[in-house]
């Protein structure tokens, strides 16, 4: 079925078994899902999960300590906006946005600390995307990862620091190339590796980032 235009504020939600909020049809438009705390308190899998949908607003959430991902969209997805939601201690990605129809969306002030993997994962095949102006430090893996056809996606004014794995990963893996994505004005320190392109990256642009006392 469909799930539209439905508000979901305010709310305190814990300890559950699977999900915290889950939207579960991949033609659910037009949600919000505004200032919840979803503590998982190390039992609940994952916080939001959402199967898709488009023009959905997901802002000022803290999402904490789940053993699984923090937030995680397995759908197709255009024209969300994800805004200055707290993301910390997720045993998986604090963020895994997953899907070849992840396209279009703006992923901006957010804050991804201490996740058991990727700070803010997109996996398969994102385009258009922006993700600007993110905090995102002392992941257990990589800051930023984009895996998979990753075409004309912006990185625009993110502080990436302090991960155990690369700040920012452009990775090839087997998949088709990366194209035309825009790194600029991010802040990239103290990572295993700075920034790294894995592979069949071409056409990308890194421009005026600051990229200091990474270890690799």
């Amino acid at each position: 079925g469909t799930a539209q235009s439905n508000i979901v504020v305010a709310n305190t939600v814990r300890s559950n078994n699977v999900y915290g909020i889950y939207v579960a049809s991949t033609s659910a438009d037009k949600n919000t899902i505004v200032g919840n705390t979803i503590d998982g308190k190390g039992y609940q899998d994952v916080g939001i999960a959402m199967a898709g949908g488009d023009n959905s607003l997901v802002s000022n959430n803290t999402i904490r300590k789940h053993t699984g991902a923090g937030l995680h969209v397995f759908g197709p997805m255009t024209n969300s906006r994800f805004l200055a939601n707290t993301l910390v201690s997720n045993a998986g990605a604090n963020a895994r946005l997953e899907n070849e129809g992840f396209d279009r969306n703006v992923f901006a002030g957010n804050s991804s600390r201490g996740s058991g993997s990727v700070g803010v994962y997109l996996p398969s095949g994102p385009d258009r995307n922006i993700l600007s102006n993110n905090l995102v430090v002392r992941n257990s893996a990589d800051g930023i990862l984009l895996r998979h056809d990753a075409n004309s996606n912006r990185l625009v004014g993110n502080t990436v620091i302090s991960n155990l794995g690369t700040g920012i990963l452009m990775n090839f893996d087997g998949g088709p190339n990366h194209t035309y994505n825009v790194a600029v004005r991010n802040s990239v320190a103290r990572n295993a590796v700075g920034f790294l392109f894995n592979g069949g990256e071409r056409t990308n642009s890194v421009l005026n980032n600051v990229i200091y006392a990474n270890t690799g």
